[in-house]
């Protein structure tokens, strides 16, 4: 059960982090396109690219953008973004499968419930397989494993 709940929260947390460096990124190419575009129509009439150190400034920005742009697709942030988010949503659900067996226990309920538990552990052996292949982020993790711990009174 805090696993499913640590997961749930990493899953959370990475999937705001990718779209928060997607946003980030596809704005700085945004903007640094259109100043660049802006810098040489300005350079032109002014005639000082040839000189100006600020034209030096203006033309490394402009291809850092390009570059910038042209990797943005291999980095494949919203194939992650999508998968976070739907492990992120998965994980609750499992975290709440496991708070109501942990409740019928609680309950006096002895019987019944490991059929139920066996079926929310296969659930979590397809969550775990598509992990594979997102980038692990530590700092994320142990955050998220400390959250839990004060949210459960267990630190």
């Amino acid at each position: 059960m805090l696993d499913a709940d640590m997961n749930f929260r990493y899953w959370k947390r990475l999937t705001q982090k990718y779209i928060k460096r997607d946003r980030n990124f596809k704005a700085f190419v945004a903007i640094a396109s259109s100043a660049t575009v802006g810098a040489w129509v300005a350079g032109v009439y002014v005639g000082a690219w040839g000189t100006d150190i600020l034209s030096y400034g203006w033309k490394i920005l402009s291809g850092f953008s390009a570059v910038l742009a042209i990797l943005l697709p291999f980095m494949k942030y919203p194939d992650i973004i999508k998968t976070a988010a739907s492990l992120s949503g998965n994980w609750w659900g499992i975290k709440n499968e496991y708070e109501d067996i942990w409740r019928r226990i609680e309950s006096g309920g002895q019987n019944g419930f490991e059929e139920q538990y066996r079926s929310v552990r296969t659930s979590e052996i397809q969550l775990i397989k598509q992990e594979i292949g997102i980038p692990e982020d530590q700092g994320l993790l142990r955050k998220a494993q400390r959250e839990v711990l004060h949210a459960n009174r267990l630190d």
